[in-house]
């Protein structure tokens, strides 16, 4: 249904031409990589002022009542060499880490942690630098555009596949971009194909990794409890067993899954439709969080809109 959404929007945009809100919005992550450094600071302090909000409402369709992601001053591949340590070991072999548009560009943070915890398992990491998903173009029917770059995306990811090199994501809707929409978009299938084979969340990989005995370390949790909401990507392909498997063997550790649904954001939709997606965070997710919150619990969310309606309601 997605896809055939994609199409059909891309047919409208072919009739009637490209609304100016869904190219800002489909193009957000070639502004991010622009802003995203020196100019980050201005660009943060500009998006709290009312009359910013007021103006990006009325061009962009993005209501004014949200909070805006804020630019990272130091984007990932900035921090990559100056905070990463080196590999304990090298035995268990080579990994390569999807660097998405939002861990690059917005929560560098996230890219650093993924690289700790992976190298620190005896994982060498190899930064992709492979470009953009394409799924905010995907999502706005620029369609044409998203097959245009994402199959440069899977040209560069292509020689780690042909290497059986696992590539691992922390973006749910990034993975299944990569692993199923892109793919269904190029002539080529095999290169999609031999891709998407090797695509794998972070999570997912390390249960496997441990089921099969290969990897064999300790975990430990700096909290004492966690509330987990599952990202819908992640819920209706993968699933959330991986978290399970890994959190269930750090002791004492308590951990609950909200039957949540969608969190209520789904992309641009919480931006672009601030009351629907407030009423769906109600419904479950948002009184579980502050029930959650009240006893101290810290709340898991590996998807970066999830993670900023959560922070909205």
């Amino acid at each position: 249904m997605a896809k055939l959404k994609s199409d059909v929007l891309q047919m409208r945009h072919d009739k009637y031409g490209l609304p100016l809100r869904d190219r800002l919005l489909g193009d957000s992550p070639g502004a991010a990589k622009m802003i995203a450094g020196s100019m980050a600071p201005i660009v943060n302090a500009l998006q709290r002022l009312g009359i910013y909000k007021w103006l990006v409402q009325r061009v962009a369709g993005v209501d004014a009542r949200r909070t805006y992601p804020r630019y990272a001053r130091r984007p990932l591949r900035r921090l990559v060499n100056s905070t990463i340590t080196e590999p304990r070991t090298t035995a268990l072999g080579q990994v390569v880490l999807f660097d998405d548009t939002y861990m690059n560009f917005y929560e560098p943070g996230v890219g650093v942690k993924a690289i700790e915890l992976l190298t620190a398992c005896g994982y060498e990491v190899i930064v992709a630098k492979a470009g953009c998903c394409q799924r905010p173009r995907l999502s706005k029917g620029m369609v044409r555009a998203a097959k245009r770059d994402g199959k440069k995306t899977l040209e560069n990811l292509l020689p780690f596949a042909l290497r059986g090199l696992p590539i691992l994501f922390t973006e749910p809707s990034c993975l299944s971009a990569i692993a199923d929409d892109l793919p269904d978009l190029m002539e080529d299938a095999t290169i999609g194909e031999t891709v998407a084979k090797q695509a794998k969340m972070i999570d997912g990989f390390l249960a496997e990794q441990l089921a099969a005995g290969t990897l064999d370390v300790l975990f430990e949790a700096t909290v004492g409890e966690i509330l987990l909401h599952g990202h819908c990507h992640q819920k209706a392909s993968q699933g959330t067993a991986g978290m399970h498997e890994v959190f269930a063997r750090i002791p004492s550790l308590v951990v609950t899954e909200i039957d949540s649904g969608c969190c209520g954001m789904a992309g641009s939709f919480g931006y672009e439709h601030y009351d629907l997606s407030m009423k769906i965070g109600e419904q479950r997710l948002f009184p579980a969080v502050r029930e959650a919150t009240r006893r101290g619990a810290t709340i898991c969310a590996n998807g970066f809109s999830c993670r900023h309606q959560v922070a909205d309601g």
